[in-house]
């Protein structure tokens, strides 16, 4: 009986304090004042049902009890994205079904958003600012041994990582594939690059991919930047937050045990000698875990990070909302631009924010030339052209006689070459308009 009356003796007389439930916690509205609108429009008992099944006396340690349960028992999460592997290993769902190839985009979306880049990357370039795409690991990719038997790669489609990679590849996009990187280094490294009860690369895992991101960025500006030298590296059984986060997430009565980690101290000698760049980073969690305050005047001057380009974080100053109307601008006064990106989201890349960039420069190129002042159509606006304009202009580059009368025209008209050549051909596509 005394059992039975404990959450109530908990609730009113709060014999023992409880510590609050980790992760995302929807709570419901504060205890609903009594009125007898509310009572005959029925509001008031939904409203306060809702507030008394989440202040209920012991609520966050029955709770956690019937997790543990389910954990040690049957080795299941109740965390709705948590899917427990192997020896325990924690992982998202999210990144299994991406390692699977169950939200492959298809190679249509994947070979525009690849024009797309090319074409900032190149205007990108002339203006001396430096563009980098990031591709992160997935723990599922990272780990695959680990999984459920029950989960296996998608036969059908390919993954949004191997087509990306391979569009990449052959149009020169600039990347940094951290995950190819990390299964070379996965049987290599002296400190864990992935922990077992973390949904992101560990600590140590971060801080060596921002290192290695810095020598990017020095190649792609030809010039020096202030090198991380190590102090010391702390190994331990006590993971951080971020190294654990599934792992607390899952609110247990006893956390998941994970292994030994490395956590590395770090300084940058002579950081006030260098011309630090400005840079713009478009990403997902996976930049929060670099701890950006420890970068913040040592390698960068500024930062300007667009979360999921929705949040604009800068240190120093409050968060906003990101201002998609100026994407094209933030390239252009920013010395580094960094799209960052974990292989699950990839899905996603850019949040949009390549369309908006993209779209904007080419506005503003066609506001600079019309199409017969244009001097030399840049690569950047020969990509804005469609897929079939491409095509029929590449035709036309491969015939030598029909090149040579494209020049005589255009000395006769006095304008470029590659202004003549977009003129017969966009006279081409209408001409087959009109027949169909």
């Amino acid at each position: 009986m005394i059992v039975l009356f404990l959450p109530g003796m908990q609730r009113w007389l709060n014999i023992s304090s409880e510590p609050p439930l980790q992760g995302y916690v929807v709570k419901a509205d504060s205890n609903p004042d009594f009125s007898w609108k509310n009572w005959w429009s029925g509001t008031f008992q939904q409203d306060k049902a809702a507030w008394l099944n989440e202040n209920y006396g012991f609520r966050n340690t029955l709770l956690r009890l019937h997790n543990q349960i389910g954990y040690s028992w049957w080795n299941h999460a109740y965390t709705n994205w948590v899917i427990v592997g192997k020896e325990n290993y924690l992982f998202d769902s999210k990144y299994i079904n991406s390692w699977q190839g169950y939200d492959f985009v298809g190679q249509a979306v994947i070979d525009d958003k690849t024009r797309k880049l090319k074409a900032l990357q190149h205007e990108l370039s002339k203006r001396g600012t430096a563009l980098l795409v990031i591709i992160a690991p997935g723990k599922a990719s990272y780990f695959p041994e680990y999984l459920p038997d029950t989960c296996k790669p998608n036969k059908v489609n390919t993954t949004n990582y191997e087509s990306y990679v391979k569009t990449f590849g052959r149009e020169q996009i600039r990347t940094f594939d951290v995950r190819k990187w990390f299964n070379i280094l996965k049987k290599q490294s002296k400190y864990a690059l992935f922990p077992k009860c973390g949904i992101h690369w560990s600590t140590y895992g971060a801080t060596i991919v921002q290192d290695s991101i810095t020598g990017f960025v020095s190649a792609l500006l030809e010039r020096p930047l202030p090198k991380l030298e190590m102090d010391e590296i702390v190994v331990t059984d006590s993971a951080n937050t971020i190294d654990a986060d599934i792992g607390k997430g899952m609110n247990l009565l006893w956390e998941p045990k994970g292994y030994p980690l490395a956590y590395p101290k770090f300084h940058f000698p002579e950081a006030e000698k260098f011309k630090l760049p400005s840079c713009l980073v478009i990403g997902d969690s996976y930049y929060w875990t670099h701890d950006p305050h420890r970068f913040h005047k040592k390698v960068f001057n500024t930062i300007d990070f667009y979360y999921y380009n929705r949040e604009h974080h800068q240190i120093g100053n409050d968060r906003k909302n990101v201002d998609t109307t100026q994407a094209w601008e933030q390239c252009k006064i920013h010395e580094v631009v960094l799209l960052y990106c974990v292989d699950a989201n990839l899905n996603q890349l850019g949040w949009g924010f390549i369309d908006q960039a993209y779209q904007q420069m080419t506005a503003e190129l066609k506001e600079k030339k019309s199409q017969w002042e244009w001097e030399g159509l840049s690569p950047a606006f020969r990509y804005s052209l469609t897929p079939g304009t491409n095509m029929n202009m590449r035709t036309i580059m491969g015939d030598k006689a029909w090149l040579e009368s494209i020049k005589q025209k255009a000395t006769d008209k006095k304008i470029s070459a590659d202004s003549m050549l977009y003129l017969d051909v966009e006279f081409i596509n209408q001409e087959r308009k009109k027949k169909r």
